[in-house]
């Protein structure tokens, strides 16, 4: 990694780091980047959910686990989860254990991923 991106990460990272900052490195190429900008818990939801469509299963996971991801952006993950040709066991295991997901997308998951939920728990 050249020292662009490991300031690009430092920024990505920090707790100080303003939403306008967060949203231009949601964006940037490096997957590093993109995936300190989904677990940094002061990443706004317009940049959580941009961040949900991503095509890095480990991104996605990484929104999932953030403790500051609402139930909207959950929610918008699974529905990507759901409609994807390959769904991430990590990424709906991480969904189901936040604790922000609503109840009723629980037992969507409990439902569509029946078999999965052994191995959720």
């Amino acid at each position: 990694m050249d020292f662009d991106i490991m300031e690009k990460l430092d920024t990505a990272m920090s707790f100080l780091t303003s939403a306008d900052t967060l949203r231009e490195l949601a964006k940037e190429k490096s997957i590093e980047v993109r995936t300190a900008v989904a677990k940094n818990p002061n990443t706004p939801e317009d940049i959580q959910l941009y961040l949900t469509k991503d095509t890095v299963a480990d991104l996605r996971r990484n929104v999932a686990k953030n403790p500051n991801s609402s139930s909207k952006v959950l929610v918008m993950l699974l529905e990507h989860e759901k409609n994807v040709k390959e769904p991430s066991r990590d990424v709906i295991r991480a969904i189901y254990r936040n604790p922000n997901l609503p109840y009723v997308a629980k037992v969507i998951i409990e439902t569509l991923f029946e078999e999965w939920i052994k191995w959720i728990f």
